[in-house]
């Protein structure tokens, strides 16, 4: 016998060695495998609850459940994040060395932090986030996003209101809130001391942040209440007049302090925004600077009116800026203008790309 008939005998047996493991095999599932004439199957969870025993539609739910009462005064997580975390504080009286109950605690976002913005206002400008109010024994606690930094005032009658800044969430802040300071004033014109009505009066502190808002009334007076003590910038922007220089005053604790300004007629500017076709642009904005101080909009037939703006000095009139919806900006350098006191100044603005 050759090697080819070795090769082809040793195939063969292998073959059938194969075969028989598999036939093997099936007959030991088929005789594993339960009779479907015999076979109990076991009873279901309802069949085993009963039909006297089974929860109802809303008690399915609730029996698996607890649901703890909510506080009114609890904040609640912030819409949107996932990552969340508390900032827990408390409040004390500094006047009084007692905590303060019912404290309002406001938590703010400042919207443009990262970035080092020319305008003050628009540099700290902020947006809510939380708030909550203190217990019996001055503790407040609020839900947060985590890693984010936030700003913290604390408010009560008769006390100044406190801050902190960049707090961010795990953080525990205690506020001491000190005796208000009040500040009140009047704004006249030097023509005739005739009274300055609705103008604008903005106090900051050392760090340059926004701490109070209020205009002037009728009589040109204005009062700004529960102050922190310390120094502070007043500026005043009056509507139609040429706004003064800015005063700087100490608030003290618990006592009241009066500032007078006086304020000059100023010039007028008005003019016209056209598009390229030479037609008129309603609504566009006109103001002084890079970030559009006094501004005013244009009417329907495109023209604008700034009264009481600059001085002999030209203070605040570096250059004026126009800009509208869809369109680029203009600006327009006065200093190389001849300066007069009844000013005209249009602008061309061409389509934004």
């Amino acid at each position: 016998m050759n090697r080819q008939h070795i090769l082809a005998l040793l195939a063969a047996c292998a073959t059938l060695v194969a075969l028989a493991w598999v036939l093997a095999g099936s007959a030991d599932l088929g005789a594993n495998r339960p009779d479907p004439a015999t076979e109990t199957l076991a009873p279901s969870k309802a069949e085993e609850i009963g039909a006297d025993q089974r929860p109802t539609p809303d008690e399915g739910i609730a029996a698996d459940r607890t649901e703890a009462p909510l506080k009114s005064n609890e904040p609640l997580a912030p819409s949107g994040y996932q990552e969340i975390g508390f900032l827990r504080g408390r409040v004390i009286s500094e006047a009084l060395n007692e905590p303060l109950e019912g404290a309002l605690i406001n938590i703010s976002r400042r919207q443009h932090f990262e970035f080092r913005l020319p305008d003050p206002r628009e540099r700290n400008s902020s947006r809510p986030v939380a708030q909550a109010i203190t217990d019996e024994l001055g503790y407040f606690e609020a839900v947060v996003p985590i890693a984010i930094p936030f700003d913290i005032e604390a408010i009560a009658d008769h006390h100044a209101t406190a801050r902190r800044d960049f707090i961010f969430a795990g953080e525990e802040v205690l506020l001491k809130l000190p005796a208000a300071a009040l500040l009140e004033g009047v704004i006249q014109r030097a023509l005739d001391d005739s009274p300055v009505v609705h103008a604008l009066v903005i106090g900051m502190n050392h760090k340059r942040m926004e701490i109070f808002r209020s205009h002037t009334n009728l009589d040109g007076q204005f009062i700004s209440e529960n102050l922190e003590p310390g120094l502070v910038t007043v500026e005043v922007t009056p509507q139609d007049a040429i706004a003064p220089p800015s005063q700087k005053v100490d608030l003290q604790a618990g006592l009241r302090t009066h500032l007078e300004f006086t304020v000059e007629n100023g010039f007028r500017i008005h003019g016209m925004v056209i598009d390229q076709q030479g037609l008129p642009i309603a609504g566009a904005e006109v103001g002084l600077g890079a970030s559009l101080e006094r501004s005013t909009l244009t009417d329907i037939n495109g023209w604008y009116e700034m009264i009481g703006v600059g001085d002999a000095k030209r203070r605040g009139l570096e250059h004026l800026v126009a800009r509208a919806e869809g369109y680029g900006k203009e600006r327009r350098v006065i200093a190389k203008i001849k300066f007069e006191k009844d000013m005209r100044l249009d602008f061309a603005l061409t389509l934004a790309r």
